[in-house]
């Protein structure tokens, strides 16, 4: 009598690495299947809220609602960059949207005596 053993080498080790293989799936399935659930009820979220500025009061809901987009769309940007390569995240509109600086307008006058609006200088 023949046995797996001695036609296929070690079927054990095949049996374990497809074994790991199928978890492996099954951990990125139900890891997709979470943000995917995620990401619905954000865009159900973000409906209601269009819904609800038809109302007038959608305009109070919307940074909640973009702050829950966002918030999908980094965890979906995490998982994805764990199987290949990193997923760059777009610039923060928090950071880069800000008020803009006091001194941005302004430049050095050509007299050197101080800070005059860039538009005042080309007038002289």
């Amino acid at each position: 009598m023949v046995t797996q053993d001695e036609t296929s080498g070690n079927p054990t080790g095949a049996v374990s690495a497809r074994a790991r293989a199928a978890l492996d799936a099954l951990e990125n399935l139900l890891a997709g299947m979470g943000t995917a659930l995620l990401a619905l009820l954000a865009a159900l979220w973000l409906a209601l809220t269009a819904v609800a500025c038809l109302a007038g009061v959608g305009l109070l809901l919307l940074p909640s609602a973009l702050h829950a987009t966002r918030a999908v769309a980094d965890r979906e940007r995490t998982r994805l960059s764990r199987w290949g390569p990193e997923l760059i995240s777009p610039r923060n509109p928090r950071r880069d949207c800000g008020p803009p600086s006091p001194t941005a307008p302004y430049a050095a006058n050509s007299a050197g005596s101080g800070p005059t609006p860039s538009s005042a200088s080309s007038w002289a």
